[in-house]
């Protein structure tokens, strides 16, 4: 996926996560996406959004199982943060060897 298609998806995504929100506004509903697993990959960050978005386009197919990964080890009273998506994505990488 390039990274026009990846943004297209998101703003679409944002969209219909913004109608969801507005027609079920008594549910909470967290989002972790692309660009958030791809901040994740190098720690120290990227110099420009350019490079950010690159990373998650060059990584596209690893973000299905990152989400699968975090769906099967969700645990409510942890709840997802920066250090269970490095650990979902640690045992992705793993599992690509």
């Amino acid at each position: 996926m390039t990274v026009k298609e990846i943004d297209q998806d998101q703003e679409n995504f944002e969209n219909e996560l913004r109608w969801l929100r507005e027609k079920y506004p008594q549910f909470y509903i967290e989002v972790w996406g692309p660009y958030d697993f791809a901040l994740q990959l190098n720690h120290d960050g990227y110099p420009t959004g350019d490079e950010l978005a690159q990373a998650a386009a060059d990584n596209w197919d690893k973000w299905v199982g990152v989400v699968e990964v975090l769906h099967d080890t969700f645990d409510a009273h942890i709840g997802t943060n920066w250090d269970r998506l490095t650990e979902a994505i640690k045992e992705i990488n793993r599992d690509d060897r």
